[in-house]
């Protein structure tokens, strides 16, 4: 009696009938006909009729069907390949087993005319249910299963029994690829470093950052990369399912201002690595300082307005402007993007002639470095009849001197006197 309601199990299994009052559920029914006892032996499944195999589980023939490797990233997608040669009309059914189970998970029934029409397709629903859906119209025949799960890896085995050919079996050794965790970036103190940004620096600063990688299967590589070029694909440390790769970068200059510094973890080319960048940020003293066409000499009393720009600086330099060692202050300044211009409006005096007006371009990151140019004052002056009229260049330039004031008498003598009004 017991091997009767097996049979009907079978039976109502691969056409799809239903069985009221008999809830049993495919793992079950496993365990039921895979004990002893007389009963119905286990894998006995499939028609009765047709060239077919009727063994639903391995059998010796099976187990020298050649095994392919298919790789599947947890949570994608992937397809088994059933490379059918027989056209539709001559398939009986396509029956999938996992591992050496007599049960198949999967069915594509197509034993009547009106299976041929529209077959019948059935998942089990402990397994993949909707999940996995075969395609026999593609090339080749695909059962394709969406949202791997981590305990989907298995041997999986495609069995198709033809109406009057011999059975075929593949098989198939799928592996499930756990991606690791993404990346966390540590700095030389053990501080994990947030954002997008690594600095600032300055030159001559060592980069010193550990790459830390949790979980993935199997173990995935970790590396470096500065500007997409591979530098260190060395792990230093591994512990269980943590890997840390430690990366070294002495003395940074300016040119690696805005490098990008990237880990990567990885373990498939099925799917992107996961990784990590920062760009460098770089504190830099200013290249370049100058005075921008300073007069040569200027006349005592007058106002003017002489200019001073820095560039090279990151970010842009602070100028100042001093005589002698007093800060001039009546500036106005421009920063634009790649330089500081600065701008000084002074009166000269008759004091001023021979000193010096320094302009200084300095960053107040980078600490003691500042660059300054200097440009020495030659202030010349007027005296009006009843004084000879003197303009006065340079100390101790006696020959000079009297010639400009002998030039000077002489136009005072056609001058007439000056008067205030």
């Amino acid at each position: 009696m017991a091997t009767l309601t097996m049979w009907k199990i079978f039976m109502a299994l691969l056409c799809g009938m239903a069985l009221p009052l008999m809830p049993v559920t495919l793992a079950r029914l496993h365990s039921t006909t895979g004990g002893g006892g007389g009963g119905m032996s286990s894998g006995v499944l499939g028609p009765g009729s047709g060239g077919g195999s009727n063994a639903g589980g391995s059998t010796g023939k099976d187990a020298h069907v050649k095994t392919k490797d298919v790789d599947a990233v947890e949570g994608k997608s992937v397809s088994l390949p059933c490379p059918i040669t027989e056209p539709l009309e001559n398939v009986y059914m396509v029956l999938w087993f996992r591992d050496n189970a007599g049960i198949p998970l999967y069915s594509f029934d197509v034993r009547d005319k009106e299976a041929r029409d529209q077959p019948r397709h059935w998942s089990a629903p402990e397994v993949f249910g909707s999940r996995a859906k075969f395609h026999f119209d593609s090339q080749p025949a695909t059962l394709e299963i969406k949202d791997i799960k981590r305990h989907d890896q298995g041997i999986y085995r495609c069995r198709v029994d033809f109406r009057t050919s011999q059975t075929q079996s593949f098989r198939f050794n799928l592996s499930v690829i756990i991606l690791p965790e993404q990346p966390i970036i540590l700095d030389r103190w053990g501080r994990q470093l947030n954002g997008s940004q690594l600095g600032p620096k300055q030159e001559g600063d060592d980069i010193v950052i550990t790459c830390r990688v949790v979980g993935g299967r199997p173990q995935p590589q970790v590396r470096w990369l500065v500007n997409g070029l591979l530098v260190d694909n060395q792990n230093e440390h591994n512990s269980g399912d943590v890997i840390e790769n430690r990366l070294l970068w002495p003395s940074v200059q300016r040119n690696d201002l805005n490098s990008v510094f990237t880990c990567q973890a990885l373990n498939t080319q099925l799917d992107k690595p996961k990784e990590k960048s920062f760009i460098l940020d770089m504190h830099l003293k200013p290249l370049v300082v100058r005075i921008l066409e300073p007069p040569s000499s200027m006349i005592a009393d007058r106002r003017y307005e002489v200019a001073c720009e820095s560039s090279g600086s990151r970010p842009n330099a602070i100028i100042t402007w001093y005589k002698g060692k007093r800060q001039l202050r009546r500036t106005k300044d421009d920063i634009s993007k790649n330089s500081t211009r600065s701008e000084l409006s002074f009166v000269p005096t008759t004091d001023d002639d021979g000193k010096s007006i320094t302009c200084r371009a300095e960053n107040p990151n980078v600490n003691g470095l500042y660059l300054e140019t200097m440009w020495k004052l030659n202030v010349v002056w007027w005296w009006t009849r009843g004084r000879a009229q003197r303009i006065r260049l340079a100390k101790g330039d006696r020959e000079r001197k009297r010639e400009i004031e002998r030039v000077g008498n002489e136009k005072n003598k056609a001058m007439p006197t000056a008067t205030k009004r």
